[in-house]
Protein backbone atom coordinates (compact mmCIF):
# COMPACT_ATOMS: atom_id res chain seq x y z
CA UNK A 1 0.00 0.00 0.00
CA UNK A 2 1.41 3.36 -1.01
CA UNK A 3 1.74 5.95 1.77
CA UNK A 4 -0.55 8.94 1.42
CA UNK A 5 1.27 12.11 0.34
CA UNK A 6 0.28 15.40 1.91
CA UNK A 7 -2.64 16.70 -0.14
CA UNK A 8 -3.84 20.14 0.89
CA UNK A 9 -7.60 20.21 1.18
CA UNK A 10 -9.65 22.32 -1.18
CA UNK A 11 -10.50 24.61 1.75
CA UNK A 12 -6.83 25.69 1.70
CA UNK A 13 -7.45 27.82 -1.40
CA UNK A 14 -11.23 28.38 -1.59
CA UNK A 15 -14.40 28.27 0.47
CA UNK A 16 -16.47 27.47 -2.63
CA UNK A 17 -17.89 23.93 -2.89
CA UNK A 18 -16.94 21.56 -5.67
CA UNK A 19 -18.92 22.15 -8.84
CA UNK A 20 -18.78 18.92 -10.84
CA UNK A 21 -20.13 16.87 -7.94
CA UNK A 22 -23.52 18.52 -8.53
CA UNK A 23 -23.71 16.81 -11.95
CA UNK A 24 -24.57 13.19 -11.26
CA UNK A 25 -23.86 12.06 -14.82
CA UNK A 26 -20.18 12.99 -14.28
CA UNK A 27 -19.62 10.42 -11.52
CA UNK A 28 -16.44 8.48 -12.27
CA UNK A 29 -16.04 4.73 -12.28
CA UNK A 30 -12.62 4.12 -10.61
CA UNK A 31 -11.98 1.14 -12.88
CA UNK A 32 -12.14 3.43 -15.94
CA UNK A 33 -9.35 5.82 -14.92
CA UNK A 34 -6.22 4.75 -16.84
CA UNK A 35 -4.07 7.88 -17.09
CA UNK A 36 -2.59 10.67 -14.99
CA UNK A 37 -2.24 13.68 -17.29
CA UNK A 38 0.14 16.61 -16.63
CA UNK A 39 -0.90 20.14 -17.70
CA UNK A 40 0.54 23.64 -17.60
CA UNK A 41 -1.53 26.83 -17.18
CA UNK A 42 -0.32 28.60 -20.36
CA UNK A 43 0.67 31.79 -18.54
CA UNK A 44 3.45 32.69 -20.97
CA UNK A 45 7.23 32.61 -20.91
CA UNK A 46 7.63 33.38 -17.23
CA UNK A 47 9.47 31.65 -14.43
CA UNK A 48 7.16 30.98 -11.48
CA UNK A 49 9.61 29.33 -9.13
CA UNK A 50 8.84 28.55 -5.49
CA UNK A 51 6.13 30.91 -4.25
CA UNK A 52 4.41 31.46 -0.88
CA UNK A 53 1.41 29.26 -0.19
CA UNK A 54 -1.05 32.13 -0.53
CA UNK A 55 0.34 33.07 -3.95
CA UNK A 56 -0.28 29.55 -5.24
CA UNK A 57 -3.76 29.63 -3.71
CA UNK A 58 -4.53 32.94 -5.41
CA UNK A 59 -3.43 31.54 -8.75
CA UNK A 60 -5.72 28.52 -8.37
CA UNK A 61 -8.66 30.76 -7.44
CA UNK A 62 -8.01 32.86 -10.53
CA UNK A 63 -8.04 29.84 -12.81
CA UNK A 64 -11.23 28.57 -11.20
CA UNK A 65 -12.91 31.93 -11.84
CA UNK A 66 -11.71 31.85 -15.46
CA UNK A 67 -13.03 28.34 -16.02
CA UNK A 68 -16.44 29.21 -14.59
CA UNK A 69 -16.96 32.69 -16.01
CA UNK A 70 -15.30 32.33 -19.41
CA UNK A 71 -15.44 28.61 -20.20
CA UNK A 72 -18.81 28.05 -18.57
CA UNK A 73 -17.63 25.04 -16.57
CA UNK A 74 -18.96 24.06 -13.17
CA UNK A 75 -15.59 24.42 -11.44
CA UNK A 76 -11.84 24.44 -11.87
CA UNK A 77 -11.05 22.01 -14.66
CA UNK A 78 -8.13 20.22 -12.93
CA UNK A 79 -8.62 17.49 -10.31
CA UNK A 80 -5.23 18.25 -8.71
CA UNK A 81 -2.65 21.08 -8.74
CA UNK A 82 1.06 20.97 -7.84
CA UNK A 83 3.21 24.06 -7.34
CA UNK A 84 6.99 24.43 -7.55
CA UNK A 85 7.33 24.03 -3.77
CA UNK A 86 5.95 20.51 -4.23
CA UNK A 87 2.64 21.24 -2.53
CA UNK A 88 -0.26 19.12 -3.80
CA UNK A 89 -3.66 20.82 -3.81
CA UNK A 90 -7.04 19.17 -4.20
CA UNK A 91 -8.69 20.95 -7.13
CA UNK A 92 -11.93 19.71 -8.64
CA UNK A 93 -11.39 16.37 -6.90
CA UNK A 94 -11.38 12.85 -8.30
CA UNK A 95 -14.90 11.54 -7.72
CA UNK A 96 -16.50 13.25 -10.75
CA UNK A 97 -15.23 14.02 -14.24
CA UNK A 98 -13.68 17.49 -14.39
CA UNK A 99 -12.89 19.39 -17.60
CA UNK A 100 -9.17 19.15 -18.25
CA UNK A 101 -8.99 17.19 -21.56
CA UNK A 102 -11.68 16.84 -24.22
CA UNK A 103 -12.80 13.23 -24.80
CA UNK A 104 -10.73 12.00 -21.83
CA UNK A 105 -12.37 13.43 -18.71
CA UNK A 106 -13.93 10.06 -17.83
CA UNK A 107 -10.74 8.03 -18.33
CA UNK A 108 -7.97 10.34 -17.07
CA UNK A 109 -7.18 12.62 -14.15
CA UNK A 110 -5.49 15.93 -14.84
CA UNK A 111 -2.72 17.42 -12.72
CA UNK A 112 -1.80 21.07 -13.24
CA UNK A 113 1.82 22.06 -12.67
CA UNK A 114 2.07 25.75 -11.73
CA UNK A 115 4.89 26.62 -14.13
CA UNK A 116 5.59 28.98 -16.98
CA UNK A 117 5.38 27.74 -20.54
CA UNK A 118 9.09 26.98 -20.77
CA UNK A 119 9.69 26.23 -17.09
CA UNK A 120 10.76 22.81 -15.91
CA UNK A 121 8.90 21.36 -12.90
CA UNK A 122 11.13 21.45 -9.84
CA UNK A 123 12.51 18.31 -8.24
CA UNK A 124 10.00 18.76 -5.42
CA UNK A 125 7.11 19.11 -7.89
CA UNK A 126 8.19 16.01 -9.79
CA UNK A 127 8.49 14.02 -6.58
CA UNK A 128 5.00 15.11 -5.53
CA UNK A 129 3.57 14.08 -8.91
CA UNK A 130 5.10 10.63 -8.58
CA UNK A 131 3.89 10.28 -4.99
CA UNK A 132 0.39 11.34 -5.98
CA UNK A 133 0.36 8.85 -8.86
CA UNK A 134 1.52 5.98 -6.64
CA UNK A 135 -1.10 6.81 -4.02
CA UNK A 136 -4.00 7.16 -6.47
CA UNK A 137 -3.11 3.92 -8.25
CA UNK A 138 -2.71 1.96 -5.02
CA UNK A 139 -5.84 3.22 -3.27
CA UNK A 140 -8.42 4.36 -5.84
CA UNK A 141 -7.64 3.67 -9.48
CA UNK A 142 -6.13 0.19 -9.95
CA UNK A 143 -5.98 0.42 -13.76
CA UNK A 144 -4.03 3.68 -13.85
CA UNK A 145 -0.90 3.36 -16.00
CA UNK A 146 2.30 4.45 -14.35
CA UNK A 147 3.56 6.21 -17.47
CA UNK A 148 1.78 9.59 -17.75
CA UNK A 149 0.64 11.14 -21.04
CA UNK A 150 0.59 14.93 -21.25
CA UNK A 151 -2.47 16.84 -22.48
CA UNK A 152 -1.33 17.51 -26.03
CA UNK A 153 -0.37 13.87 -26.65
CA UNK A 154 -3.80 12.50 -25.78
CA UNK A 155 -5.68 11.27 -28.88
CA UNK A 156 -7.85 14.04 -30.40
CA UNK A 157 -6.27 16.79 -28.25
CA UNK A 158 -4.25 19.22 -30.36
CA UNK A 159 -2.60 21.62 -27.92
CA UNK A 160 0.82 22.86 -26.81
CA UNK A 161 -0.01 21.82 -23.24
CA UNK A 162 1.87 20.63 -21.21
CA UNK A 163 4.88 22.31 -22.81
CA UNK A 164 8.20 20.92 -23.97
CA UNK A 165 9.91 20.85 -20.54
CA UNK A 166 7.17 18.63 -19.07
CA UNK A 167 7.20 16.43 -22.18
CA UNK A 168 10.95 16.05 -21.79
CA UNK A 169 10.48 15.02 -18.16
CA UNK A 170 7.99 12.35 -19.24
CA UNK A 171 10.33 11.07 -21.97
CA UNK A 172 13.20 10.88 -19.49
CA UNK A 173 11.07 8.85 -17.06
CA UNK A 174 11.17 11.49 -14.33
CA UNK A 175 7.39 11.56 -13.96
CA UNK A 176 6.86 7.77 -14.11
CA UNK A 177 5.54 6.54 -10.77
CA UNK A 178 6.28 2.81 -10.79
CA UNK A 179 7.04 -0.13 -13.09
CA UNK A 180 5.68 0.62 -16.55
CA UNK A 181 2.11 -0.56 -17.03
CA UNK A 182 -0.18 -0.29 -20.02
CA UNK A 183 0.80 0.77 -23.51
CA UNK A 184 3.19 3.58 -24.39
CA UNK A 185 1.85 6.92 -25.53
CA UNK A 186 -0.28 6.45 -28.67
CA UNK A 187 1.54 7.21 -31.91
CA UNK A 188 0.64 10.22 -34.02
CA UNK A 189 -1.41 9.66 -37.20
CA UNK A 190 0.95 8.51 -39.94
CA UNK A 191 3.41 7.17 -37.36
CA UNK A 192 4.01 3.61 -36.21
CA UNK A 193 2.99 1.68 -33.12
CA UNK A 194 4.61 -1.48 -31.74
CA UNK A 195 2.14 -4.12 -30.55
CA UNK A 196 2.37 -4.82 -26.81
CA UNK A 197 1.27 -7.91 -24.85
CA UNK A 198 -2.51 -7.84 -24.38
CA UNK A 199 -3.15 -5.55 -27.35
CA UNK A 200 -5.91 -6.25 -29.86
CA UNK A 201 -6.47 -4.49 -33.14
CA UNK A 202 -9.67 -2.97 -31.77
CA UNK A 203 -7.93 -1.63 -28.63
CA UNK A 204 -5.16 -0.11 -30.76
CA UNK A 205 -7.72 1.47 -33.11
CA UNK A 206 -9.64 2.90 -30.16
CA UNK A 207 -6.49 4.37 -28.60
CA UNK A 208 -5.56 6.08 -31.87
CA UNK A 209 -8.98 7.39 -32.89
CA UNK A 210 -9.22 5.25 -36.01
CA UNK A 211 -11.15 2.16 -37.14
CA UNK A 212 -10.24 -1.52 -37.19
CA UNK A 213 -10.92 -1.56 -40.94
CA UNK A 214 -8.62 1.42 -41.61
CA UNK A 215 -5.88 -0.03 -39.42
CA UNK A 216 -6.11 -3.43 -41.14
CA UNK A 217 -6.05 -1.85 -44.62
CA UNK A 218 -3.05 0.35 -43.80
CA UNK A 219 -1.07 -2.70 -42.66
CA UNK A 220 -2.27 -5.38 -45.08
CA UNK A 221 -3.87 -7.43 -42.31
CA UNK A 222 -6.33 -10.03 -43.61
CA UNK A 223 -7.23 -11.55 -40.23
CA UNK A 224 -8.10 -8.77 -37.79
CA UNK A 225 -7.97 -11.24 -34.89
CA UNK A 226 -4.34 -12.11 -35.54
CA UNK A 227 -1.55 -9.68 -34.61
CA UNK A 228 1.80 -10.40 -32.99
CA UNK A 229 3.64 -8.85 -30.07
CA UNK A 230 6.38 -6.45 -31.31
CA UNK A 231 4.68 -6.18 -34.70
CA UNK A 232 5.00 -2.60 -36.00
CA UNK A 233 1.79 -1.07 -37.28
CA UNK A 234 1.34 2.05 -39.37
CA UNK A 235 -1.28 4.36 -37.86
CA UNK A 236 -3.50 5.72 -40.66
CA UNK A 237 -4.06 9.45 -40.88
CA UNK A 238 -7.52 10.88 -40.20
CA UNK A 239 -8.03 11.24 -43.97
CA UNK A 240 -7.32 7.51 -44.41
CA UNK A 241 -10.04 6.66 -41.91
CA UNK A 242 -12.48 9.28 -43.16
CA UNK A 243 -11.98 11.46 -40.11
CA UNK A 244 -14.37 9.19 -38.23
CA UNK A 245 -13.84 7.22 -35.03
CA UNK A 246 -14.94 3.61 -35.27
CA UNK A 247 -17.93 4.53 -37.42
CA UNK A 248 -17.74 1.30 -39.40
CA UNK A 249 -17.88 -0.67 -36.16
CA UNK A 250 -21.32 0.64 -35.15
CA UNK A 251 -24.62 -1.20 -35.69
CA UNK A 252 -26.27 1.91 -37.18
CA UNK A 253 -27.93 2.36 -39.68
CA UNK A 254 -28.39 -1.35 -40.34
CA UNK A 255 -30.27 -1.59 -37.05
CA UNK A 256 -31.46 0.94 -34.52
CA UNK A 257 -29.04 1.98 -31.80
CA UNK A 258 -30.23 0.90 -28.34
CA UNK A 259 -30.90 3.64 -25.81
CA UNK A 260 -28.52 1.98 -23.37
CA UNK A 261 -26.48 3.95 -20.85
CA UNK A 262 -24.65 2.80 -17.74
CA UNK A 263 -24.54 4.65 -14.42
CA UNK A 264 -21.15 5.58 -12.95
CA UNK A 265 -19.27 4.67 -16.11
CA UNK A 266 -17.63 6.58 -18.93
CA UNK A 267 -18.36 7.43 -22.59
CA UNK A 268 -16.51 4.35 -23.83
CA UNK A 269 -18.42 1.60 -22.06
CA UNK A 270 -21.96 0.26 -22.19
CA UNK A 271 -23.88 -2.67 -20.83
CA UNK A 272 -26.54 -4.28 -23.03
CA UNK A 273 -29.93 -4.53 -21.39
CA UNK A 274 -29.54 -1.72 -18.86
CA UNK A 275 -32.80 0.29 -19.06
CA UNK A 276 -32.96 4.05 -19.52
CA UNK A 277 -34.53 4.78 -16.12
CA UNK A 278 -32.84 8.05 -15.14
CA UNK A 279 -30.22 10.52 -16.38
CA UNK A 280 -27.37 9.02 -14.38
CA UNK A 281 -25.40 7.34 -17.12
CA UNK A 282 -22.76 7.90 -19.81
CA UNK A 283 -22.55 7.44 -23.56
CA UNK A 284 -21.35 4.28 -25.35
CA UNK A 285 -18.69 5.06 -27.94
CA UNK A 286 -20.72 3.45 -30.72
CA UNK A 287 -23.38 6.15 -30.32
CA UNK A 288 -21.00 9.09 -30.83
CA UNK A 289 -19.32 7.35 -33.78
CA UNK A 290 -22.74 6.69 -35.30
CA UNK A 291 -23.64 10.39 -35.10
CA UNK A 292 -20.71 11.40 -37.30
CA UNK A 293 -21.36 8.52 -39.67
CA UNK A 294 -24.95 9.78 -39.85
CA UNK A 295 -23.67 13.22 -40.89
CA UNK A 296 -21.24 11.76 -43.42
CA UNK A 297 -23.95 9.66 -45.06
CA UNK A 298 -26.17 12.73 -45.19
CA UNK A 299 -23.56 14.33 -47.48
CA UNK A 300 -21.40 16.37 -45.11
CA UNK A 301 -17.63 16.16 -45.37
CA UNK A 302 -14.82 17.38 -43.09
CA UNK A 303 -13.24 20.63 -44.27
CA UNK A 304 -9.83 19.20 -43.41
CA UNK A 305 -8.03 16.28 -41.80
CA UNK A 306 -7.44 17.80 -38.36
CA UNK A 307 -8.28 16.14 -35.08
CA UNK A 308 -11.39 18.31 -34.99
CA UNK A 309 -12.93 16.72 -38.10
CA UNK A 310 -15.91 15.52 -36.07
CA UNK A 311 -16.76 18.99 -34.86
CA UNK A 312 -16.28 20.34 -38.40
CA UNK A 313 -18.93 17.92 -39.66
CA UNK A 314 -21.34 19.00 -36.93
CA UNK A 315 -20.69 22.67 -37.66
CA UNK A 316 -21.50 22.21 -41.35
CA UNK A 317 -24.71 20.41 -40.46
CA UNK A 318 -25.76 23.13 -38.02
CA UNK A 319 -25.02 26.07 -40.27
CA UNK A 320 -26.55 24.43 -43.34
CA UNK A 321 -29.68 22.76 -42.01
CA UNK A 322 -30.36 24.46 -38.67
CA UNK A 323 -29.10 28.03 -38.91
CA UNK A 324 -32.36 29.59 -37.74
CA UNK A 325 -32.48 27.42 -34.62
CA UNK A 326 -28.83 27.76 -33.70
CA UNK A 327 -28.86 31.52 -34.17
CA UNK A 328 -31.48 31.69 -31.41
CA UNK A 329 -29.44 29.46 -29.08
CA UNK A 330 -27.81 31.07 -26.07
CA UNK A 331 -24.21 30.19 -26.84
CA UNK A 332 -22.71 33.51 -25.80
CA UNK A 333 -20.63 31.87 -23.10
CA UNK A 334 -19.04 29.64 -25.70
CA UNK A 335 -17.28 31.63 -28.38
CA UNK A 336 -19.91 34.44 -28.47
CA UNK A 337 -21.94 32.43 -30.97
CA UNK A 338 -19.57 33.21 -33.83
CA UNK A 339 -20.05 30.40 -36.36
CA UNK A 340 -19.90 27.95 -33.47
CA UNK A 341 -16.15 28.15 -33.64
CA UNK A 342 -15.26 25.77 -30.80
CA UNK A 343 -16.46 22.42 -29.60
CA UNK A 344 -18.46 23.78 -26.65
CA UNK A 345 -20.45 26.22 -28.79
CA UNK A 346 -21.05 23.54 -31.43
CA UNK A 347 -22.51 21.22 -28.82
CA UNK A 348 -24.63 24.03 -27.36
CA UNK A 349 -26.10 24.55 -30.83
CA UNK A 350 -26.73 20.78 -31.19
CA UNK A 351 -28.63 20.94 -27.90
CA UNK A 352 -30.70 23.85 -29.23
CA UNK A 353 -31.60 21.84 -32.34
CA UNK A 354 -32.67 18.88 -30.21
CA UNK A 355 -34.67 21.13 -27.87
CA UNK A 356 -36.50 22.67 -30.83
CA UNK A 357 -37.50 19.16 -31.88
CA UNK A 358 -38.71 18.19 -28.43
CA UNK A 359 -35.80 15.80 -27.86
CA UNK A 360 -33.88 17.70 -25.19
CA UNK A 361 -34.99 19.57 -22.08
CA UNK A 362 -31.66 20.20 -20.36
CA UNK A 363 -29.46 23.27 -20.17
CA UNK A 364 -28.00 24.70 -23.39
CA UNK A 365 -24.53 24.50 -21.89
CA UNK A 366 -22.33 22.85 -24.53
CA UNK A 367 -21.69 19.80 -22.36
CA UNK A 368 -22.75 16.75 -24.45
CA UNK A 369 -23.83 14.47 -21.62
CA UNK A 370 -26.29 11.56 -21.59
CA UNK A 371 -29.36 13.75 -22.10
CA UNK A 372 -27.86 15.19 -25.28
CA UNK A 373 -26.95 11.76 -26.56
CA UNK A 374 -30.36 10.33 -25.75
CA UNK A 375 -31.89 13.02 -28.00
CA UNK A 376 -29.34 12.49 -30.78
CA UNK A 377 -29.83 8.72 -30.69
CA UNK A 378 -33.59 9.11 -30.84
CA UNK A 379 -33.23 11.46 -33.82
CA UNK A 380 -30.87 9.07 -35.63
CA UNK A 381 -33.10 6.09 -35.06
CA UNK A 382 -36.12 7.97 -36.46
CA UNK A 383 -34.24 9.01 -39.58
CA UNK A 384 -31.77 6.18 -40.16
CA UNK A 385 -33.63 4.69 -43.14
CA UNK A 386 -33.13 7.96 -45.03
CA UNK A 387 -29.34 7.57 -44.95
CA UNK A 388 -28.69 3.93 -45.88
Amino acid sequence: MSSRPTILKRSTWTSQPKGFTRITSRLLDPADIVLLVPHYPAIGDVTVGVEPLETSCARIRGWRNLHIRVNGWADLGYPYVIDQAGRIFEGAGDTHAAAHAMHHNFTALGVLFIVGNGERPSAAARASFRALGRYLRATKFPNMRTLPVDHGNLPRNSTACAGQPIRSEIAAGRLTFGPLTGRPTPAAPGGTYTVQPGDTLSSIAAAHGTTVAALAEANGISNVNLIKVRQRLTIPSSSDSGGLSRATDTPWPGSALPQVFLAASNPFRSTPGVPLDNWHRAVPASHSAAFFEYLRRAGYRPTGTSKWAHEELARQWLLDAHRSVTQRADVRRHGNGKAFGNAASIWAAVQAVLAAGGLYSGAIDGQPGPATWWGLTERMNRQRNAYK
